[in-house]
C-alpha cells in the first residue's frame, strides 16, 4: 500500500539465469499494489515514498533475488520486502547459471 508520494514498481521474469525487465509502471498515493505468488518485482522511490506492506500466508519460505550478485535467495518469512542482514534468516543461496549456459 502506497501511503505517501511516489513510486516506480518493475516486473521481472525469471530466464533461467538471470532477470529480464517484463513492465515499468509508476504510482502515486493514495495506491494499492498487489504482488501475485510467483510475480517478481522491486519497487523504489525517485522522490521518498511511505509504504506498507502486507503478506498473506504464514511459515514457509520465499524466495528473492539479488542481481548484483547474481544469486537467488530463500528467505524465511518475517524478513520483510528486503535481502536480510541477518544470516540466520537466509534458508539457502543459489548461484545463477551464467548466461552463456543457461
Amino acid at each position: 500500500m502506497l501511503v505517501q508520494g511516489q513510486i516506480v514498481e518493475r516486473l521481472w521474469r525469471w530466464t533461467g539465469a538471470g532477470l529480464v525487465l517484463v513492465e515499468e509502471r509508476a504510482a502515486m498515493a493514495p495506491a494499492v499494489l498487489l504482488c501475485q505468488p510467483g510475480e517478481i518485482h522491486d519497487v523504489h522511490s525517485p522522490s521518498g515514498a511511505v509504504t506498507v506492506n502486507l503478506y498473506r500466508g504464514g511459515g514457509g519460505s520465499m524466495r528473492m533475488f539479488d542481481p548484483v550478485r547474481r544469486e537467488s535467495i530463500e528467505v524465511r518469512h518475517g524478513c520483510g520486502a528486503w535481502l536480510p542482514v541477518d544470516a540466520a534468516m537466509v534458508v539457502a543461496r543459489t548461484l545463477w547459471a551464467s548466461e552463456e549456459t543457461a
